[in-house]
């Protein structure tokens, strides 16, 4: 007895074995390439950074007196620029804050610096000391001072920048 050996019909045929060994081919190329992520690119890692980081405006509570943009960086410095409440009306002078601050308790900060002032009426130029603790309300993410709370800061961005197209520089920031 002669008996051939069984091979399945599809395998018996070249052509057949060809495609198959093709289409396993290209599928295991893409299945290999579609989760790979281009050289050097990394998944972001997330760092925490204290809630007073970013950009802030603050309004003093009183109607005659300017805005504040504060920029609160990451390694422990701020400064801040006066800003007029309308744009159509220039302070007569100007004024920055700038100065460390440091992590006091869970939701305060210190702040330790000074305002300088340029006035242009007089010409006169001062600086006064700034010592003053603010704390984070992480309800409504805002900042405030216990000492005079009608005065509160509003985040205007998690990036310590000047926002883009306000037209305030502060020079040392």
């Amino acid at each position: 007895m002669n008996e051939k050996p069984s091979t399945p019909a599809l395998l018996a045929n070249p052509f057949v074995v060809v495609c198959i060994t093709i289409v396993l081919l290209v599928m295991t190329l893409m299945c290999g390439c579609s989760s790979r992520q281009p050289d050097g690119i990394q998944p972001e890692a997330r760092v925490y950074t204290e809630p007073i980081v970013g950009t802030w405006v603050h309004d003093p509570g009183s109607a005659d007196s300017p805005l504040f943009l504060y920029i609160f960086k990451d390694y422990g410095r701020f400064d801040a620029v006066a800003m007029p409440r309308d744009a159509a009306k220039p302070l007569p002078y100007e004024e920055w804050v700038t100065g460390t601050w440091a992590v006091q308790g869970t939701i305060e900060y210190l702040l330790n610096g000074q305002v300088i002032r340029n006035d242009f009426m007089t010409g006169s130029h001062t600086a006064l000391p700034v010592n003053e603790t603010l704390v984070y309300d992480p309800h409504n993410d805002i900042l405030f001072n216990r000492a005079h709370p009608a005065g509160v800061y509003q985040r205007v961005s998690h990036e310590p920048v000047i926002p883009p197209g306000l037209d305030v520089s502060i020079p040392w920031g």
